[in-house]
């Protein structure tokens, strides 16, 4: 990785797999599907005023490509590969049974995750309440599960790059982990040149670091670093155009959004997505200090 070459500003086709696929799953889905409106007393900057999630307003319509599908089963006991499933559970924070629910039917928006406070939408409760230690609950994933219609294996996933790379312009990547917030915090000077690069006064969401990304050129994977995914959000979904046959099985314990210590699961294909905007990272490096051996005195 120290020896990788850094990568270039431009214009991107992205392979996200494996675990990469699972997590862009949680920025672009799982973290935007809950349907508990705010209270009517809430202003926009008190706590209950961030509860509405992204796609709450956008039921019925289009949020995906046409080939993608997700339900939410916190029921299934057990994932591909017979995996265990963090995100199982019965009955939720609220004492409703949970409930296998359809999300997402061939990229139009079917349902929202309901608990006990209604919308206009959706009056009744899915058994989706989630309650994190020390706080009230609030409607989250349980085992959210995307799926495409049709899958293809890897040599396929690539070719689609290729083709859509084809016209020129673009330059196509594999993306095998990406630092979801969730994963130990890495070298500290990139830390810092992606949070100043992610302060420059942009207004959309904040870049996602790639840890582990191949450019991919005639064939050829080449480790490369020093980049960000630009403008990344939930109608990002409606660029992909292929997913795998794989499913990658993500546990984990939901930290962010105020959902701390909430057991999570997301199952999801790899992903190609045609039109992901590309940033190169610039900072120092830093030389470590450089200290004499122990017990030399000074000045020998």
């Amino acid at each position: 990785m120290r020896t990788a070459p850094v990568a270039e500003t431009g214009a991107g086709a992205v392979l996200f797999e494996d675990l990469a696929a699972a997590q862009l799953t949680k920025l672009l889905l799982a973290d935007h599907l809950a349907g508990t409106p705010p209270p009517k007393t809430a202003t926009a900057a008190s706590d209950d005023g961030g509860q509405q999630s992204a796609l709450a307003t956008k039921l019925r319509q289009k949020v995906a490509a046409p080939l993608l599908s997700a339900v939410d089963d916190p029921l299934l006991a057990a994932g591909p590969g017979k995996a265990p499933l963090f995100g199982a559970y019965r009955v939720d924070d609220e004492g409703v049974p949970a409930q296998r629910v359809s999300l997402v039917e061939h990229g139009v928006l079917a349902s929202l995750l309901m608990t006990r406070t209604p919308r206009k939408e959706l009056v009744h409760s899915n058994g989706h309440a989630r309650a994190p230690r020390f706080a009230g609950p609030h409607a989250h994933v349980g085992t959210l599960v995307l799926s495409a219609k049709v899958g293809l294996p890897r040599k396929g996933l690539l070719a689609e790059l290729a083709r859509i790379a084809k016209g020129g312009g673009v330059t196509t990547y594999v993306v095998r982990v990406l630092d979801d917030g969730l994963l130990p915090a890495g070298d500290s000077d990139d830390a810092l040149s992606l949070f100043s690069f992610g302060m420059g006064g942009g207004h959309g969401p904040p870049p996602v670091r790639p840890l582990v990304v191949y450019r991919v050129d005639k064939g050829k994977e080449t480790l490369v670093r020093g980049l960000a995914l630009e403008d990344l959000q939930p109608r990002s979904l409606k660029d992909v155009t292929a997913a795998g046959r794989d499913a990658f099985v993500y546990n984990y314990t939901d930290e962010g959004s105020g959902f701390a210590g909430v057991p999570t699961t997301i199952i999801a294909p790899s992903l190609d997505v045609s039109d992901v905007d590309i940033r190169r990272l610039t900072g120092k490096n830093r030389k470590p200090p450089l200290y004499p051996p122990p017990g030399l005195a000074p000045g020998r």
